[in-house]
């Protein structure tokens, strides 16, 4: 999510709001924001409801544990959702969807 981060202050200027999201609970978002120093909001959709309703988030077991995939929701200023992405898909893929946001 680095690079939702970093380019931070431009997507809020074109009026873009950056939302992540997984279904990690909020204990775990408190240490991944801190870790990461983010500056955006983490949603822990501990239900899955936001996740299943948006069909963006998926979970996979490894071994005994439940592992969660983040998602990072665009979100344009009249409440569209231009993008969800997968934060651990193809960092150009990522760079090139911010950079479509970011066109005016």
């Amino acid at each position: 999510m680095a690079i939702f981060r970093d380019r931070l202050v431009e997507m809020e200027s074109a009026g873009v709001l950056v939302i992540g999201v997984s279904q990690d609970d909020a204990a775990s978002h408190r240490s991944f924001r801190a870790n990461e120093r983010l500056n955006f909001p983490l949603i822990a959709d501990t239900d899955g409801a936001l996740c299943s309703l948006f069909g963006a988030c998926s979970d996979f077991t490894a071994g005994s544990f439940n592992l969660y995939q983040r998602v990072a929701f665009l979100v344009e200023a009249d409440g569209t959702i231009s993008a969800a992405l997968n934060i651990n898909g193809p960092p150009e893929q990522i760079q090139a969807v911010v950079e479509r946001v970011l066109r005016p």
